[in-house]
């Protein structure tokens, strides 16, 4: 996933993901391991993404 995807995901910004994942909270703690930088990019894994949104109760 990018980090538009997850942004629009999570009803955020993409800069205000970008910023909250070098905050020290629990998204960041759940997201962080998810990332994969692939040249400039960034992207994240589908699955884990999926499984910290499970645990933060983001979603219904």
């Amino acid at each position: 996933m990018t980090l538009q995807q997850i942004a629009e995901l999570l009803d955020r910004s993409p800069a205000g993901i970008r910023v909250g994942l070098y905050a020290d909270n629990e998204t960041s703690a759940l997201l962080t391991p998810a990332k994969i930088k692939i040249g400039r990019r960034l992207y994240f894994r589908t699955a884990m993404v999926g499984s910290a949104i499970d645990a933060l109760g983001a979603l219904p």
